[in-house]
């Protein structure tokens, strides 16, 4: 979405108002793919205080993201408000504002930003989620499967063949696998 300011860039203190549908294109994000379901729909008023332009804005929509559990895709909707300060033609690089040329600002790299920031740390599907077998790798969110998945607490758990010389080793040096 691309807004024209040239008439509020004319005089302090003036204002525009927008609303609208927003495409953005799918991201990867920490090695994670990540999908937009749909547009977004924002809503906001650009005023112009002197030599900046202040965003505010309202931001709704839903998001695909992988469980780190089940590895299914699963909707994360979101509803957020976000402030942005806009300086023209900056060539400092200043973190606390956001550059735009001319008399048009696109919002979408900003939008984008605050987006990363509202993404969950943890992305699960639900507390209920079970993941995945350990033995066979199979959801057990949907199906089970005839592994041993539960162990009696004194039994010994079952080691890879592949990672026994590395238990060997931190067996000797008194310290726990």
């Amino acid at each position: 979405m691309k807004i024209n300011v040239t008439e509020i860039q004319k005089q302090i203190g003036s204002s525009q108002d927008f609303d609208g549908e927003l495409f953005l294109e799918d991201f990867v994000w920490q090695n994670e793919s990540t999908s937009f379901k749909g547009p977004l729909f924002i809503e906001g008023r650009i005023t112009n205080i002197d030599e900046v332009l202040s965003l505010k804005a309202s931001l709704k929509g839903t998001l695909i993201l992988m469980c780190r559990l089940c590895m299914e895709g699963y909707e994360h909707d979101f509803n957020f408000d976000f402030e942005a300060k806009l300086k023209k033609d900056s060539d400092q690089d200043d973190p606390e504002y956001f550059t735009y040329k001319g008399h048009v600002i696109s919002l979408s790299d900003i939008i984008m930003e605050y987006i990363i920031l509202e993404l969950p740390s943890t992305r699960q599907c639900s507390e209920e989620c079970m993941g995945l077998c350990s033995q066979c790798g199979m959801n057990r969110n949907t199906r089970t499967c005839d592994c041993s998945n539960d162990r009696d607490e004194d039994s010994e758990p079952e080691i890879d063949d592949r990672l026994k010389a590395l238990k060997d080793y931190f067996s000797t040096q008194n310290k726990e696998v």
